[in-house]
C-alpha cells in the first residue's frame, strides 16, 4: 500500500528538502500534501487523510504539538511523526502524552530519517488494516462502530465466493460443515487466503460471510491491478476443482460505507445463487445468470406412468436420462433444486412412499444432497439409489435391532474420536447407507452422527483443559479429533457456551 504522507514545516528550504528524501524511497511513499503554518496542516489532514503527518514543532498560527493533539483527536488511525530541533523535556514529554509515534531531533542523518519514515509506514500499514477488518464486518453486522469508518470516497473492490450449494448454515456436525471446514482450512483453499494478509503493498481483508460456506474477500482498489481480483478466483476456484468440489464467485465494488457494502454484497450473492451450476466453478463479472427451465409437463407425466406401472428399471433409467439432461443444459441449483424436489415428491406419492410424497421432507433431502455432493455423477447415484428404496422398500428390522446398531456406532465413536472420523467411514463400518444412519440416530438421538461426534471430543478437551494447563489449544484440539483449531473453537463455543480459554480461566478459579 503507498503511505500517503502530508508534511508540516515553516522553512521552505527544510520542507523542499524532506519532500525530496521521502519521495526518494521509493513508489510505496508519496507526499500528498505540504504546509507552512499548523492551521493549513490541520486542514490538509482533514481533506486528505493522510496515512503518516511529519510536522516541525514551532509554526506559525498552531504549534506541531497543538496540531497534533487535533489531529489524534478526530483522526486515530494517522501516524504522527515530530521533526524538531529542539531536545528539551518539556516537549519531549508532551508529544509522549499527546500519542506521538516518533520523535527525531535535527539534525538528523539521511538513514535515520529513512528508518523513522519507513517505520512509521508499517505503523500505518498495520493500524489500516486492523481498523478495515473492523469496519468492514463492522457494515456487515451493521453494528454501531460502522459510523465511525464511512467514507463516501473510498472504495473497495469486493469478490464474492461460495463453495458447492448456495446458501445454507450448515449445521454443527453435518458433512457438510466437515467439508467447509476442510475447504478453508490449511488443508484446503486456506493457504491461498493467507497469502492475501501477507502483501502490504496490496491490502486485501476477508469478511465472514452469513453462511459458513461463504467468503468474501474486498481489495483496496487505490492503485491496485484489477486483474489480481481475477487471479485470485483462478486459483481458489482450481483448488476447489482438484478437490472435487466446485465455487460460485461474483466480482463487484463498492463505497466504503455500511449501507452500500451491504447491498453489494446481497447483489453479489444474489447472483451467485442464480448462477451457481453442480460441478462448474463460474465467476460472474459483469454478466447476470441465464433464466433456466428443466422439468417438464412432458417428464413428469413420464415418471408417473413408469411408477404407477411399478417398472422400475425403466424408471431408474427415465431419471438417470432427465438428470443427465439437466447436468449437461447446466441447469442452476435454483432450478434443480425445485425440480428435485418435484421428481422425488412424485415418485413418493405414486409409489406411496409416506415420508417421500411430503414435500417437506423432499426439500430437506434434496438440499441434504446438493449441499454434499459436489459432483453431478455422485449426485445422480444418490438419487437412484433414493427412489429404489422408495419404489422397492422393504420391512424395516425391529427397535431393538436399530438402537443397538447406534449404541454401537456410538461406542465407537467414544473410543475412536481422536481419528479423522467421517459419516461415510462410520455407515460403511456398520454396513449402512449415511442416510439411512442419519435417520436412525435422529430417531434414537435426535441428533446427527457427527453430531454426537462433536460432542465427545469437546468432553474430552474439556478434561484435558482442566488436567492440562500447560497444552496449547491448538495441541488440545489435534489430540480429540480436530484439524483446525478455529472451527474447534467454534464449536467448543456453540457446546459449553463459552470460548476455551475462558472455560479454562472459570476452571482454575
Amino acid at each position: 500500500m503507498v503511505c500517503r504522507i502530508v508534511v508540516a514545516e515553516d522553512e521552505p528550504p527544510i520542507l523542499r528538502d524532506l519532500i525530496q528524501k521521502i519521495e526518494g524511497m521509493g513508489s510505496g511513499f508519496r507526499v500528498v500534501g505540504q504546509a507552512w503554518d499548523g492551521e493549513e496542516a490541520l486542514e490538509r489532514v482533514r481533506t486528505l487523510r493522510p496515512d503518516v503527518l511529519l510536522t516541525d514543532i514551532h509554526m506559525p498560527m498552531r504549534s506541531g504539538l497543538s496540531l497534533i493533539e487535533a489531529v489524534k483527536a478526530e483522526f486515530q488511525g494517522i501516524v504522527c511523526v515530530i521533526l524538531s530541533g529542539y531536545r528539551e523535556f518539556d516537549f519531549a514529554q508532551r508529544a509522549l502524552q499527546l500519542g506521538v509515534d516518533d520523535y527525531l531531533v535535527k539534525p538528523v542523518t539521511p538513514e535515520a530519517f529513512e528508518r523513522a519514515i519507513r517505520a512509521a509506514k508499517a505503523k500505518a500499514d498495520e493500524r489500516y488494516d486492523r481498523d478495515m477488518n473492523t469496519a468492514l464486518n463492522a457494515f456487515i453486522r451493521r453494528s454501531r462502530v460502522a459510523a465511525e469508518y464511512d467514507s463516501e470516497s473510498r472504495r473497495i473492490g469486493l469478490l464474492y465466493v461460495v463453495i458447492n450449494h448456495p446458501f445454507r448454515n450448515h449445521p454443527e456436525g453435518s458433512r457438510s460443515r466437515e467439508f467447509m471446514t476442510e475447504a478453508w482450512s490449511n488443508r484446503g483453499l486456506g493457504p491461498i487466503l493467507d497469502e492475501l494478509r501477507e502483501i502490504p503493498e496490496e491490502p486485501a481483508w476477508i469478511i465472514e460471510g452469513n453462511f459458513n460456506n461463504e467468503i468474501i474477500i474486498a481489495f483496496d482498489e487505490s492503485g491496485n491491478d484489477p486483474q489480481r481480483m481475477i487471479n485470485v478466483w483462478n486459483r481458489l476456484s482450481a483448488s476447489a476443482i482438484d478437490r472435487s468440489w466446485y465455487a460460485t464467485g461474483a466480482a463487484g465494488g463498492s463505497e466504503l460505507n455500511a449501507e452500500a457494502l451491504s447491498a453489494e454484497i446481497d447483489r453479489l450473492r444474489a447472483i451467485s445463487r442464480e448462477g451457481a451450476v453442480m460441478g462448474q466453478s463460474r465467476l460472474f463479472k459483469h454478466q447476470e445468470p441465464q433464466a433456466h427451465s428443466g422439468w417438464t409437463t412432458a417428464d413428469e407425466k413420464s415418471i408417473a406412468l413408469l411408477c404407477h406401472n411399478g417398472q422400475t428399471p425403466q424408471l431408474l433409467a427415465a431419471v438417470d436420462r432427465l438428470l443427465e439432461r439437466w447436468t449437461s443444459d447446466r441447469v442452476p441449483n435454483v432450478t434443480l433444486e425445485r425440480d428435485l424436489v418435484g421428481l422425488l415428491t412424485l415418485v413418493g406419492r405414486s409409489a406411496n412412499h409416506i415420508e417421500l410424497s411430503q414435500s417437506r421432507n423432499a426439500e430437506r433431502l434434496v438440499e441434504d444432497l446438493l449441499s454434499d455432493c459436489g459432483e453431478p455423477d455422485r449426485l445422480r447415484r444418490v438419487i437412484a439409489s433414493t427412489i429404489e428404496e422408495a419404489v422397492d422398500a422393504n420391512p424395516e428390522p425391529t427397535r431393538t435391532d436399530y438402537e443397538e446398531v447406534v449404541n454401537l456406532v456410538c461406542r465407537y465413536m467414544e473410543t475412536h474420536y481422536p481419528n479423522k472420523l467421517t459419516l461415510r467411514e462410520l455407515a460403511q463400518q456398520f454396513g449402512l447407507s449415511e442416510s439411512h444412519l442419519c435417520k436412525l440416530f435422529k430417531k434414537y438421538k435426535d441428533e446427527s452422527p457427527i453430531e454426537y461426534l462433536l460432542k465427545v471430543r469437546i468432553e474430552q478437551s474439556k478434561k484435558l483443559i482442566v488436567e492440562n494447563p500447560s497444552f496449547k489449544f491448538k495441541e488440545i484440539a489435534e489430540l480429540v479429533g480436530f484439524a483446525d483449531q478455529y472451527y474447534y473453537s467454534r464449536v467448543f463455543r456453540s457446546q459449553t457456551g463459552c470460548t476455551p480459554s475462558e472455560y479454562r480461566a472459570i476452571s482454575a478459579k
